[in-house]
Formats: structure tokens, sequence, C-alpha cells
């Protein structure tokens, strides 16, 4: 079975430098954007993305840029637009993008991607949300992080709030039309990682009977988290609501494949 890797960190800095734009190559806004969501397999979508032979990777660049992040009070300026598509060097006909978990998360980050990059395709890609949320805290309240003493109800309360993929989604299609969002499901890529992956190519445009080499990566597992059984029926119905207007809204998502949903009532 594919197993799914995901980003170990959510970190609160700002970005790292601009990487060099080589002779020949060129900066603009990106191509894509992976938007999320966090613990629900984004490294494994961007490397996938950045497997195909028509995607630039930009040298020296994580895959997270956290840019809008420092902008929460405001204050993003068109000096700002233009370098953040500095951090985009890509050569003539090839396809350049990154991929923060938390850009769905913050409220005012589509306002600002949307002024940066309004072209950009936006990829989500949602897991089980009582899943991803005791992955989140199992990452998050790992016993090697530093002030995790009392850090819990502040980490469940994050947890909850990233879970509810809907509402996140609707402040994205404030600034974006439909047709520039596509979501995946870690469980259909789990399931059948090739057609999953066909879906994503075909949706930025690529050559879709490329394979990339490396469709099983492993699942950073955050560690073991023990939670009661009540905790996560309170989860499960604080996201019931959500996770249902989020079907109807986009008929791809089946609910069927969130366990955690199907066997609580």
């Amino acid at each position: 079975m594919t197993r799914i890797a995901d980003t170990p960190t959510d970190p609160a800095g700002p970005p790292g430098p601009e990487p060099e734009c080589l002779p020949d190559w060129r900066t603009g806004p990106p191509d894509f954007v992976g938007i999320g969501a966090y613990r629900s397999g984004t490294t494994w979508l961007y490397e996938m993305i950045v497997a195909h032979p028509d995607v630039a990777i930009p040298p020296g660049r994580p895959k997270e840029l956290h840019f809008f992040k420092s902008f929460w009070e405001g204050g993003f300026t068109p000096a700002d637009v233009t370098r953040y598509h500095r951090y985009f060097p890509r050569p003539p006909g090839k396809l350049v993008g990154e991929c923060t978990p938390r850009y769905m998360f913050d409220s005012w980050t589509p306002r600002m991607l949307a002024a940066a990059a309004p072209e950009a395709r936006l990829l989500a890609i949602l897991r089980d949300p009582v899943s991803r949320y005791v992955s989140h805290l199992a990452r998050q309240l790992e016993p090697c992080r530093p002030g995790r003493a009392g850090r819990g109800p502040a980490v469940a309360g994050i947890a909850l709030a990233r879970s509810l993929y809907m509402t996140q989604l609707r402040s994205v299609l404030l600034h974006f039309p439909r047709e520039q969002l596509l979501l995946v499901q870690l469980e259909r890529c789990i399931l059948d990682p090739e057609a999953e992956v066909r879906r994503i190519y075909g949706f930025l445009g690529l050559d879709q009977s490329f394979v990339p080499p490396d469709l099983g990566q492993k699942v950073h597992a955050g560690g073991p988290i023990e939670l009661s059984p009540e905790l996560l029926e309170d989860v499960a119905q604080a996201v019931k609501a959500d996770a249902a207007e989020l079907a109807r809204s986009f008929p791809e998502i089946e609910l069927s494949l969130w366990p955690s949903l199907q066997r609580r009532s």
C-alpha cells in the first residue's frame, strides 16, 4: 500500500533567502500553489508534482515558503508581491510553484495570494478530518518539542479548526474561481496513487503519461498519542456538518473514505 509522507513542521519564521535565478531563467508568479491541509500528505503532493520533467525546482528553495504569515496585520504591498515572485525562478517552458499547508487556514492569505498570483492553480489535499486531528496533536505534542507542557488545549483548538476544511475553503473561494482549485483526497491517493497523480497532472496542464518513480513514500507518523474515545467523539461531531457541506460543494470528495466519521453517530 502506498504510504504518504507529510511535512514534519509548521514553522513560524519568515521565508528563507530568495533562490538564485540561473542564466536564461525568469521569475514571476507561481503556476501552482499547494494550500493545505497540514498533516494530510502535502509533501507527497508536492514531490509528485516536482518529479514531473516539465516542472522546475528553484535551486535551494524549500517546498514551504510561509510567505504571507507575517502580514497577518496587513501591510502587504506591491513590493512584497515582487519579492514573492522572486522565489519562483524557472527556465522557459517549465512550471514552478510551492506548497505551504497553512495557506488555506490563515484567513488573510487567500486575498494576498490572489493579489500576488491571480492565475495560479491551487491544490489542497485533504484527509479524514478526525485522523488529521490526531496526527496534528501527535506532531505538535511530541515529548521532544519545546514548551509541550500546558500547550494541549491551545493545540487541540487549532487542530480542530484545521480539520474544518469547508470553513477554510470558503475564504479561498472568495478570491479564486472554483475552476482554479483542485481537491485531492488522501485516501484516494493511497488506494490508487497513479490515477490521482494523472488527475493532478491534468489539472496543471502537464503530460499525464509520465509516471513518477516514487509513488510510494513513507508516512511521517508523528509518534503515538493516546486520546480518549470521548474526545474523538467530540471531534467527530464537531467536524461532521463541515464535512457534509464539503461533500455537497465538492462531489469528488467521498465521505465513505473517511471512516472516523462513518463509525460515529
